[in-house]
């Protein structure tokens, strides 16, 4: 026999991929794609090996192995592969994901396919329902708390406050406690509300790609009563109108225009009360109290000691009472009496409104009496004064008769007298003339 060689050149050829079709799924998802890629190959026998790579297309490391041989090939069989990939998107968008499977000799095949990653709102959670009080600050930490599947340093939240009242909304970007899938966040709040009522706020939380998530609580504001201050012990008299500016002070933690306070004024002495509209005189905001005034003025119709009750009301029903005391001296009756007169021994001498008064005390309990002296020895004349105005200031007059029994100069001595001791004397002449005997 004989024997010779020659040399055959095999020259390698790549493998064929084949990738999935575009693929959908949203941000913080695992997308688990099986048979992701297959791909045949003409070589076979324990030798051939195979890897493959995917770049997901959102600059995050990609993944890579060893492929399955499903299929080992022979001749005429290509040998048949595949391999799987999972993976999450931090972000929505459109990405591009690139996929190379190699064999061992350096042939390689590169595909591509689409994954439309769609977003994914937050879910807010927020705090129970609050309790406070008109005036107070309401803080809240941690008003509202929230997750997103989306993660990555370019997601970003914000938050909007609506308190229920008409004011301005609150709004901030949230804080991220958890920058990894989930994203965690969490914001805080406070506010001070102007007066009492319920309120339901309104909590909204986005994303960065227009996903939100809204939710409520409500806060129940209970109303503060006003803080009332008057003025110390005053002094006057009977008669006399006591005019007391700033009689009430006051402060209310409440404030804004729907804010009103009234006030009432017992004097004490059983007339009717004073009452009317407060004045505004410091308008109240977040950390100012309102603050405000009324005026007071009365005339006591007798002397004595009164205890004054004063009472300062808001539009909601609080109220805070004070007192403070007016003592009011007696002032004495002013009395005038006749001129001079004339009349002879022996005569009845009567004169109408011997003595005429005034006194600035007034009312039904006001009593007068009178004294009157004839300057002769005789014993005096007394009584009940008449009151002929019971008004201010009250008037009174009493009337007098008497008979001489001889002639002279008379000095009459006239006192009048209130039931509260204060009195008047004034004195009058009469000139009384001698009668022949006959």
């Amino acid at each position: 026999m004989d024997t010779k060689t020659f040399v055959v050149n095999v020259g390698n050829v790549p493998p064929v991929l084949t990738v999935v079709g575009n693929q959908t799924t949203t941000e913080g998802s695992i997308l688990s794609i099986i048979d992701l890629g297959t791909f045949t190959d003409p070589g076979f026998g324990p030798t051939e090996t195979f890897t493959y790579t995917i770049d997901w297309g959102d600059g995050t490391i990609g993944d890579s192995g060893i492929p399955t041989i499903d299929v080992p090939g022979s001749a005429g069989v290509p040998t048949a592969g595949s391999f799987d990939g999972s993976h999450a998107y931090a972000d929505n968008g459109q990405y591009t994901v690139t996929v190379t499977v190699a064999d061992d000799d350096g042939g390689t095949d590169t595909k591509t396919f689409v994954v439309n990653v769609g977003n994914v709102p937050p879910v807010l959670t927020v705090v129970g329902n609050q309790v406070t009080t008109e005036g107070a600050v309401l803080e809240i930490i941690d008003l509202g708390t929230f997750t997103d599947p989306g993660s990555g340093p370019t997601e970003t939240f914000t938050y909007t406050i609506d308190w229920g009242d008409g004011t301005s909304r609150d709004s901030g970007i949230a804080t991220i406690d958890t920058p990894n899938a989930p994203t965690a966040g969490s914001f805080d709040g406070s506010h001070t509300y102007a007066d009492d009522g319920v309120y339901t706020v309104t909590v909204t939380v986005a994303s960065d790609d227009g996903g939100m998530d809204t939710k409520t609580f409500v806060v129940n504001v209970g109303n503060i009563p006003p803080t009332l201050t008057v003025v110390g012990n005053q002094v006057t008299t009977e008669g006399a109108v006591l005019e007391i500016i700033d009689l009430g002070t006051f402060t209310d933690p409440g404030f804004g225009p729907t804010e009103t306070f009234t006030y009432t004024i017992d004097w004490g002495d059983g007339s009717p009360h004073d009452s009317g509209g407060a004045t505004i005189d410091v308008p109240g905001s977040a950390g100012v109290l309102t603050a405000g005034s009324f005026d007071g003025s009365h005339a006591y119709a007798d002397n004595g000691q009164y205890t004054v009750t004063v009472t300062v009301a808001d539009d909601d029903g609080g109220t805070d009472t004070k007192t403070f005391v007016v003592n009011v001296g007696n002032v004495p009756p002013v009395l005038t009496v006749v001129g001079n007169q004339v009349t002879t021994e022996g005569a009845v001498l009567e004169i109408i409104d011997l003595g005429t008064f005034t006194d600035p005390g007034f009312g039904p309990t006001e009593t007068f009496t009178y004294t009157i002296d004839w300057g002769d020895g005789t014993v005096g004349d007394s009584g009940m004064a008449t009151i002929d105005t019971p008004g201010t200031p009250t008037a009174g007059s009493f009337d007098g008769s008497h008979t001489y029994a001889d002639d002279g100069v008379y000095t009459v001595t006239v006192t009048v007298a209130s039931d509260d001791g204060g009195m008047d004397t004034k004195t009058f002449v009469v000139n009384v003339g001698n009668i022949l005997p006959r």
